[in-house]
C-alpha cells in the first residue's frame, strides 16, 4: 500500500509538473500548448487533420476558451498543422512547433470571407476610400460620393476623417469634406493670395487642421482654409544649391528632404509648427529622396539608389540604413512595424525592440508584380496589391500556408469599415472582414 502511494504520489507530481507518457516513441516528455486568437468566435479546430474536442481530457488533447483566445493544451513537443474552418470562410492552416513547457502563440488568425457584397452596379472606372466614404468615378470622369456630384476628375490626397483633395481638367484644386458635403476652391484662394500658375510637385491635406500644404522646388506654402490666408514656410526653403525633393506631414511637424545634386545627398529638416523652429538632421543621406513618411515619431525614407532609412531624425545618428533595394514601404500604425517592399522580397522591421523577435522576410510569388502594400487593421496582416489582383499575407505565416488571393482585380482596403473594395467589370464589390 505504501509503495502504491509513493508511485501514485510521484506520478501526480510529474503530471503536475507537465510530464506525460508519450507512447510514440515510448518516453516521458514535458508537454506544451498552442494558444490562438481567431477573428471568428465559432470555428472548427483540427490538429494534423483530426478535430479537437471542446472538452477537457485527463490524458489527451483538448481546447479551452479564454477571454480573447483559445488554448489547446497537453501537446507533446513536435510540429503540428493547426486548421481552422468555418462556413462561408476560406480555410486557415499553419504549421506550428510546440516546445516543452511553452505555449506557441498565434496572435490573430484572420479567416478570409468567401462572400462578396455588391456596393454599386453603376459604371465605375475608378474609386477611392476616405474614412467611411467612397468616391466613385464614372465613365465620363465625373466624381460622385454619397449620391452627390463632386468637383474634379481625380483624387490627389485623402484623409481618414473624410476630407479629400480633387483636381479638374483645368488644374483647379478643391478641398472636399465628404461628411458635410462642403467644397472649397483651393486654386481660387491661391490666386487671391497672389499665387497663380505655380507648379507644385506635391499637394497634401494638413493633418489635424483645416489646411493644404503645397511643395514646389524652392518653397512650401501652407494655406489655411478657414481664414483663406497663405503662409510661406520660409524656414523650409532650401539653400540656393538644393531643391525640395519631398515632404511629409504630422499634426506637429512638416518634415522636408532637400537634395543637393552636386553632393548627390539629401538633407532632412524638421519644421515645428507649434514653435516655428526648424532643425536639421546632422548627417547627409546619400542619393535623392523618392518616398518619405512620418508616423509615431519615426521617419521612413526611400532613396534613389534603393536605400531605406528608418529612425528618428530628432536624435543624433537617429536614421539608420535598414534595406538596400527598397521600392516602397508602409507603417503599420499601433503595432510598431514597417513593411518594406523590395525588388526581390518583402521585409518586416520593428520600429522599436529586437530585430530577432520581430523581423520577418518573405520571398513572395510574383514579387516583381507588386505595385503597393497596405496593413490590415490588426497590424499583423498585409494586403499585397499586384498589378491585376490582391493577396492577403499573415506576417506570422512563414511558409505561406494561408497566403490567399482576396481579389482578382485592383482593390483598396477601408480600415474603418474593415472592408476590401474591388471592381468586377464596371461594378464595385467588397468583402466584409469579421471583427
Amino acid at each position: 500500500m505504501v509503495l502504491l502511494f509513493v508511485v501514485a504520489g510521484g506520478a501526480a507530481i510529474f503530471y503536475a509538473q507537465g510530464y506525460r507518457l508519450n507512447l510514440f516513441p515510448l518516453r516521458i516528455q514535458k508537454i506544451g500548448g498552442i494558444y490562438f486568437r481567431s477573428s471568428l468566435s465559432e470555428v472548427t479546430v483540427s490538429l494534423d487533420g483530426r478535430q479537437v474536442e471542446k472538452t477537457r481530457h485527463l490524458f489527451g488533447v483538448s481546447f479551452l476558451f479564454f477571454q480573447g483566445g483559445t488554448l489547446i493544451n497537453d501537446l507533446f513537443p513536435k510540429k503540428y498543422v493547426l486548421s481552422l474552418t468555418a462556413n462561408d470562410y476560406e480555410d486557415w492552416k499553419q504549421t506550428l512547433e510546440v516546445k516543452p513547457s511553452l505555449v506557441t502563440e498565434i496572435k490573430y488568425a484572420v479567416l478570409v470571407p468567401k462572400t462578396t457584397t455588391v456596393f454599386t452596379t453603376s459604371s465605375v472606372t475608378n474609386f477611392w476610400t476616405a474614412g467611411e466614404n467612397i468616391v466613385l468615378q464614372n465613365r465620363s470622369g465625373a466624381l460622385v460620393s454619397n449620391n452627390k456630384a463632386l468637383p474634379g476628375i481625380n483624387i490627389l490626397d485623402k484623409q481618414i476623417d473624410g476630407r479629400v483633395l480633387s483636381a479638374d481638367f483645368n488644374k483647379n484644386i478643391f478641398e472636399i469634406n465628404l461628411n458635410s458635403g462642403r467644397a472649397i476652391n483651393v486654386t481660387a484662394l491661391l490666386r487671391a493670395n497672389g499665387i497663380a500658375g505655380t507648379q507644385f510637385s506635391k499637394i497634401l491635406l494638413e493633418q489635424g487642421e483645416n489646411g493644404v500644404v503645397f511643395m514646389g522646388t524652392k518653397n512650401v506654402y501652407v494655406l489655411n482654409l478657414d481664414s483663406g490666408s497663405l503662409q510661406t514656410a520660409r524656414k523650409i526653403s532650401p539653400t540656393s544649391t538644393s531643391i525640395l525633393a519631398g515632404i511629409t506631414l504630422s499634426p506637429d511637424y512638416i518634415i522636408s528632404s532637400e537634395y543637393d545634386g552636386a553632393k548627390n545627398s539629401s538633407f532632412i529638416f524638421i519644421y515645428d509648427k507649434n514653435s516655428g523652429n526648424k532643425f536639421g538632421y546632422i548627417n547627409p543621406i546619400p542619393g535623392k529622396t523618392v518616398a518619405m513618411e512620418w508616423q509615431n515619431g519615426r521617419l521612413g525614407l526611400v532613396q534613389s539608389d534603393g536605400s531605406f532609412f528608418l529612425g528618428d531624425p530628432r536624435q543624433t545618428n537617429g536614421l539608420l540604413k535598414t534595406a538596400s533595394d527598397a521600392l516602397g514601404f508602409s507603417f503599420s500604425g499601433d503595432s510598431g512595424l514597417v513593411a518594406v517592399r523590395e525588388k526581390r522580397a518583402l521585409e518586416i522591421f520593428p520600429l522599436n525592440g529586437s530585430l530577432s523577435e520581430n523581423y520577418a522576410r518573405f520571398e513572395l510569388p510574383d514579387s516583381q508584380n507588386i505595385r503597393d502594400i497596405s496593413w490590415y487593421k490588426d497590424g499583423q496582416h498585409l494586403f499585397i496589391y499586384l498589378t491585376d489582383s490582391t493577396m492577403f499575407l499573415d506576417i506570422g505565416d512563414k511558409l505561406l500556408e494561408h497566403y490567399l488571393r482576396v481579389s482578382a482585380a485592383v482593390s483598396e482596403y477601408d480600415s474603418i469599415q474593415n472592408r476590401l473594395y474591388f471592381k468586377n467589370g464596371n461594378n464595385l464589390l467588397y468583402r466584409a472582414f469579421p471583427g
